[in-house]
């Protein structure tokens, strides 16, 4: 999928002045309408209803893009598309796994901004959940490091509160392809690495790790400290002091 830029700061979160582009962009840009996070999602087009035959992680994607709320104003060209992706996941699920179209499937998650990291690089910003979206159930047929990831993810709202139901949806489908590319390699007796850089692209979008949420000006270090009534730099500093401190 080759390699993506760094992820930029929400609206709220830029500091100090912008550049002449960037207050050009703004003016020029058509207000979209505010969703809060209690209010009932009001649909411009319907969706269409899931194809039969659909794999489990495509049915579950079509259902998390109908109560996500970046969808709301989804004309029908993207529920379209959408539907053309669930069907590539369908496809893609019932032969071996396959690196390169595992990648097209991560750019077209991507073009339907069904991750956070993919919202913030296109700018799609979201309010995000004072409670996060309640989960799906993991798959008992996940192996253990995967299901360990998901209880873990689960356990960690700081994170989850800017999902949607689409990254849950991402996720629950990363953790059923790497339990298929670890199956995969057992019987072949090798891995593959486009198929696991394939995985870790996608993945990267969901926030699990302290890299990409520093990509994502995410740290939870400095949530934790804006919870508490700090700045990140008074806690930095706390922080500092305590280690200069003699151990006893």
């Amino acid at each position: 999928m080759g390699v993506r830029g760094p992820m930029p700061k929400r609206a709220e979160d830029v500091k100090g002045h912008r550049t002449k582009a960037e207050l050009k962009a703004r003016r020029n840009t058509t207000p979209q309408p505010h969703i809060t996070t209690d209010a009932p999602i009001k649909r411009t087009t319907k969706q269409p209803r899931a194809a039969t035959g659909w794999s489990e992680s495509a049915k579950l994607m079509w259902k998390a893009l109908g109560q996500s709320r970046h969808t709301a104003h989804w004309p029908a060209t993207d529920w379209a598309t959408a539907r053309q992706l669930m069907a590539d996941v369908s496809q893609f699920q019932r032969a071996l796994p396959n690196a390169q179209v595992l990648a097209t499937i991560g750019a077209g998650i991507d073009d339907l901004l069904m991750t956070e990291g993919a919202r913030r690089r296109a700018g799609a910003q979201l309010p995000a959940y004072n409670e996060p979206p309640k989960p799906p159930k993991g798959s008992p047929d996940w192996d253990p490091d995967c299901r360990a990831l998901w209880r873990a993810t689960r356990d960690t709202p700081d994170i989850t509160r800017y999902y949607e139901p689409t990254d849950w949806a991402v996720l629950h489908f990363v953790l059923t392809e790497t339990t298929r590319m670890h199956i995969a390699a057992m019987k072949a007796g090798k891995t593959s690495g486009a198929l696991m850089q394939a995985i870790h692209s996608i993945r990267s979008n969901l926030m699990l790790t302290e890299g990409t949420r520093r990509r994502l000006d995410l740290s939870l270090e400095v949530i934790i400290a804006k919870a508490q009534g700090d700045t990140p730099g008074e806690k930095f500093a706390e922080q500092c002091l305590a280690m200069l401190k003699p151990q006893k």
